[in-house]
């Protein structure tokens, strides 16, 4: 039903944010309950696997009641048969599928987006980045990383130029987050391998700290790590220091420029507020300025609009077009959403299943080239 038999001996952590969302909604179903609440249940997941749960939702919503939780108007099913508008904590309006349509709060909702055209300015201290080299920003060569004599990556050579702003794409489970955490050094098997980031090689001298002051990172594995209860403010001003939390006493003028971009973000009202009581939303448009904060040369997103609705989603590729047309950061963006389209990417890395290796147990190849 949900495609996990080949994970029955994996580790939780070991999975894909769509892997993990899959085994979570393995979960609920195997409790056999009388009705099934789904929150963002597509987000991660990717477009093979969102048709079939697409379909199975169908399916299930004949048996008992399903109820889900979506933030985008796109994946509401022609099974669905009442919507609830939820605004400010209340819900607004709800009923029958057809009258909720016709009415023009559901019709304003539908026309609401945001124009990119009237945000306010970057924060001041964000200015272009200029290369000082003309050494790759990323240079791979020979790659080879696995689990448990499984091959994840093989072989890989790859290079980021300065100016190229790359997307990652492929489907869940094909090696897109660990490619992420090679080049962030947030992968153990990085340092057995060949890789140079800003023209210096991994592990011959220079400390975590030295690489990651050029980056900026975004992605589902550092939101999870926020566990420990921390302030709104806190969240974007540890971007300066590539931690979980702020250990030591911010500068004024970073003090500063963490209030710019939550006013930027409108939200500065928020800023003495709780991190974990913020909407799943929020928080990711948060973990975004923080990438943002500390003006990086390479930034890296992966998967950055999941859990945003779609006016947020328009707010974080507006940003993303606007960094890279005035030449802010190089950017990693990985996604398989076709929708979130950003036309600033200049190439491509897409994993793509092979069945060439059968003995190597190698599942995934990868093709690159300009867009």
């Amino acid at each position: 039903m949900m495609q996990l038999e080949q994970f029955i001996d994996t580790g939780f952590r070991i999975l894909s944010t769509g892997e993990r969302r899959r085994m979570m909604i393995a979960r609920a179903l195997a409790q056999a309950p009388d009705m099934l609440v789904l929150d963002e249940p597509f987000d991660g997941l990717d477009v093979a696997f969102t048709h079939h749960l697409e379909e199975l939702i169908a399916e299930l919503s004949g048996k008992f009641p399903v109820v889900l939780i979506v933030n985008r108007l796109s994946e509401l099913g022609s099974h669905i048969t009442h919507l609830a508008q939820l605004s400010q904590g209340e819900v607004s309006i709800a009923g029958p599928r057809s009258e909720v349509e016709q009415s023009p709060l559901w019709k304003q909702l539908l026309a609401a987006h945001i124009d990119i055209t009237s945000l306010p300015g970057l924060p001041l201290e964000f200015e272009p980045y200029v290369p000082t080299s003309d050494h790759p920003v990323v240079e791979m060569r020979g790659v080879n990383v696995g689990y448990h004599k499984k091959p994840i990556i093989h072989e890989l050579d790859w290079t980021i130029m300065p100016g190229e702003h790359w997307k990652v794409s492929g489907p869940n489970g094909c090696g897109k987050s660990t490619l992420v955490n090679l080049v962030s050094g947030d992968h153990p098997q990085c340092y057995a391998n060949e890789i140079f980031l800003f023209g210096k090689q991994r592990g011959q001298g220079e400390s975590i700290w030295d690489i990651k002051r050029h980056m900026g990172l975004m992605s589902t594995a550092l939101h999870q790590q926020y566990r420990i209860t921390v302030t709104v403010e806190t969240v974007v001003l540890s971007g300066f220091f590539d931690s979980i939390g702020v250990y030591r006493q911010a500068k004024p003028w970073q003090q500063d420029l963490a209030r710019e971009w939550l006013e930027f973000l409108g939200m500065p009202a928020m800023k003495g507020e709780v991190f974990q009581r913020l909407s799943f939303g929020q928080q990711r448009m948060l973990l975004i300025a923080r990438a943002l904060v500390k003006r990086p040369h390479l930034l890296i997103l992966d998967e950055p609009c999941i859990g945003l609705d779609p006016a947020n989603r328009a707010l974080v590729v507006g940003l993303i077009e606007r960094i890279c047309a005035n030449d802010l950061a190089q950017l990693l963006y990985i996604s398989h959403e076709p929708e979130d389209h950003i036309s600033c990417l200049t190439h491509e890395l897409k994993f793509e299943k092979i069945n060439s290796c059968p003995d190597m147990g190698l599942a995934y190849g990868v093709a690159m080239g300009q867009i």
